[in-house]
């Protein structure tokens, strides 16, 4: 399928804008000698997997019901169902909310 003269256009711009961006990145760390081993981290710290943010959510929220979990999270409804499958970290209890196993 030909692609159009305006998607083309902007697949173009698109291209020249992370150029633009690659550029302002290399000035940036040859100006300020930056060690390019661990950079994404040390912007954004680790990444956490799902399962130790959910623990790490159930600590400092306590027990919590599925449907609060996943508005305050933002975790798909099949993940966060995954995740809590894991008994041996996460059981449910009788009022129906979430918590570590202790």
């Amino acid at each position: 399928m030909p692609i159009s003269p305006d998607i083309r256009r902007a697949i173009e711009i698109i291209d020249q804008r992370i150029s633009s961006l690659v550029k302002i990145k290399e000035m940036l760390i040859k100006e300020f000698e930056v060690d390019q081993e661990g950079l994404a981290e040390s912007v954004r710290g680790p990444k956490k997997t799902r399962k130790e943010s959910l623990v790490e959510f159930l600590k400092m929220n306590g027990p919590t019901l599925w449907k609060d979990i996943l508005s305050r999270t933002g975790m798909p409804r099949g993940t966060l169902a995954s995740v809590l499958n894991d008994k041996k970290i996460f059981m449910q209890l009788e009022d129906g909310k979430w918590d570590l196993v202790k």
